[in-house]
């Protein structure tokens, strides 16, 4: 590394020590990587705790990311933690609000009108054909 900052000025030779360089950071990474691997493989029975630590060096752990701030209604940023809750809840009433008219209730008789006995035709050719 030394030497790729002392030849940043000759601009060929920098770039083949800037590769080698690279090359073997790589290198490094890789062995590195495996090195964790082999560690976490050994652990995953002998010492769980251990295993998860290591997988957590590996990993690095992830974090939510939150400013602390919310946008009110008309585009207004709010910091206060007592407007950002009830910016929440007027959130939350806007979200579950059912505004639809309330279902009309039947009442009395679900069976229909009845089918008199003069809508109900008989017709032979239809009898002979559904036999046979």
């Amino acid at each position: 590394m030394d030497k790729r900052r002392k030849a940043k000025e000759e601009e060929g030779e920098y770039e083949s020590i800037h590769r080698e360089v690279r090359s073997k950071c790589e290198e490094a990474k890789e062995a590195w990587l495996n090195e964790k691997c082999r560690e976490i493989d050994t652990f995953q029975r002998q010492a769980p705790n251990t295993m998860y630590r290591n997988v957590e060096e590996l990993m690095g752990k992830k974090k939510a990311s939150s400013t602390g701030c919310l946008k009110a209604k008309n585009g207004e940023i709010i910091m206060e933690k007592d407007k950002i809750l009830e910016r929440w809840s007027e959130y939350i009433k806007e979200l579950f609000d059912d505004e639809r008219k309330e279902k009309e209730v039947m009442k009395g008789n679900f069976a229909g009108p009845l089918i008199l006995k003069d809508e109900v035709r008989t017709d032979e050719k239809w009898k002979s054909h559904r036999t046979g």
